[in-house]
């Protein structure tokens, strides 16, 4: 596993030089990776892999931007070398509240199973997403999005490989916020009005739990990783 040729979740930059970025993400191991047998990314893997581009680089100081899962990665470097952070920027932030089904697949093997059986009976789990829209217990465009991401079996694969992955390296997020204060790192949330994903109520947590933060709301949904999104949250920071 190396964690450093991963790509699009993360970027770090050097605040000398800012125009080296470099970019982690589970994306590229979760589609090789077998599901049985995996092993999960421990906070050692995750401090080798930072301490040797740090190093390898020659970076002292350095800003974060880091985009859904990648928030995970950066709220653990935070954690691991605060003195070397001058800025974070979290993009539709994962991890801040973790769903039912999250903690049901990475911590419960019942969980697993049960989501294993309703994607081998995947029609069933349409159905079964259909019916909770009707009656009104689900979303209508939390339906799609589960549905999007669940349409061939390399998606199945991938959603149960990356709760399973990460559920080791689940960041503490009050002491991250913690950690963020007392090393007076400048911190900003941006969120998607229009988010199914990443909800009011995550957005509520980082608000109440770090009032002194910006936080932007763009008129996006889950997608921020766009040149539109990120024109708009940069408008945000120079006005």
């Amino acid at each position: 596993m190396d964690l450093l040729k991963l790509a699009k979740s993360m970027l770090i930059f050097s605040s000398s030089t800012p125009t080296i970025v470099y970019s982690f993400s589970t994306d590229s191991f979760l589609v090789k990776a077998p599901t049985k047998g995996i092993k999960n990314f421990s906070r050692d893997d995750l401090n080798h892999a930072f301490e040797a581009l740090l190093k390898r680089e020659q970076i002292d100081k350095l800003g974060i931007l880091a985009y859904r899962v990648g928030t995970r990665y950066a709220m653990n470097l935070c954690l691991m070398h605060p003195d070397r952070i001058s800025l974070i920027h979290l993009f539709a932030p994962d991890g801040l509240v973790l769903n039912f089904w999250n903690r049901a697949m990475a911590y419960s093997s019942l969980g697993r199973a049960s989501y294993n059986f309703l994607m081998r009976n995947h029609r069933l789990f349409v159905s079964i997403l259909d019916l909770g829209a009707r009656l009104g217990l689900l979303r209508s465009c939390l339906v799609k999005f589960a549905k999007l991401h669940t349409r061939s079996h390399e998606d199945q694969e991938r959603v149960l490989r990356l709760w399973v992955l990460l559920k080791d390296v689940q960041p503490d997020y009050e002491e991250f916020v913690r950690v963020v204060n007392q090393n007076r790192i400048p911190l900003s949330f941006a969120f998607g009005k229009y988010d199914s994903v990443i909800t009011k109520r995550v957005q509520r947590k980082a608000k109440r739990l770090s009032p002194f933060s910006s936080c932007v709301v763009l008129s996006k949904g889950h997608k921020l990783s766009t040149r539109e999104a990120f024109l708009e949250w940069q408008k945000t920071q120079t006005s």
